[in-house]
């Protein structure tokens, strides 16, 4: 993605946002590994709709 991309910026932010939630860890209660399982959910499925909709190739 070109340098300057709208694309690129929201892709990076997205990582940003991964990296910071695979340094926390679950909060210490019943249903703290689901939730945190979620949230990293998320921020995966935002970064593959950014692969999705900005680096597949186009026909």
């Amino acid at each position: 993605m070109p340098k300057d991309s709208v694309a690129r910026y929201c892709a990076s932010a997205c990582i940003g946002e991964a990296c910071g939630k695979l340094q926390t860890r679950p909060a210490p209660r019943a249903d703290g590994e689901v939730e945190y399982a979620r949230s990293l959910a998320r921020v995966l499925r935002a970064l593959l709709d950014h692969f999705e909709g900005n680096a597949a190739p186009s026909s």
